[in-house]
């Protein structure tokens, strides 16, 4: 069994997830209109907890991945730029975990919107993250078997 396609195949989950989680997170901290904000509150959370625990599997799925290719991979400079990336991004996310203490120290607002920037930061980096891994694979080839037909 090739455990290294498990890591494309789950990797678009937390993509989704992450990627959103800011703008729930800014619906949370606006907070208007206030029949809203609990549902906003629990989609925040939906989105956010659960796209950095996809997240982190994928990137054990990934360090797989890795493990599996390096030995015939024709860059291991993408390869090792791709994890760089990712864990870049990882640690944006995790600042994101501030949000639930911070917001009853500080005024949720502005907390609110600092970390909507911080965790639009780590998009960004998860969108460079997805485009090394898909440079590596489609354009170098990596992890890709190919059968001569008969």
């Amino acid at each position: 069994m090739r455990t290294e396609l498990y890591h494309a195949l789950f990797s678009h989950f937390p993509i989704v997830l992450m990627a959103l989680s800011p703008v729930w997170l800014l619906l949370d901290a606006i907070g208007k209109p206030k029949h809203l904000e609990k549902t906003w509150t629990y989609a925040f959370r939906f989105f956010f907890y659960g796209g950095l625990l996809t997240y982190m599997v994928n990137l054990f799925l990934g360090d797989e991945a890795y493990d599996a290719v390096k030995n015939t991979a024709c860059s291991l400079a993408i390869l090792q730029k791709h994890d760089d990336l990712a864990h870049k991004a990882l640690y944006l996310y995790l600042a994101g975990l501030l949000y639930e203490p911070l917001q009853y120290k500080f005024p949720k607002k502005y907390i609110g919107i600092f970390l909507f920037l911080v965790l639009s930061v780590g998009n960004y980096y998860l969108i460079l993250t997805g485009h090394t891994g898909a440079e590596a694979v489609y354009d170098l080839g990596t992890g890709v078997k190919v059968k001569l037909c008969p």
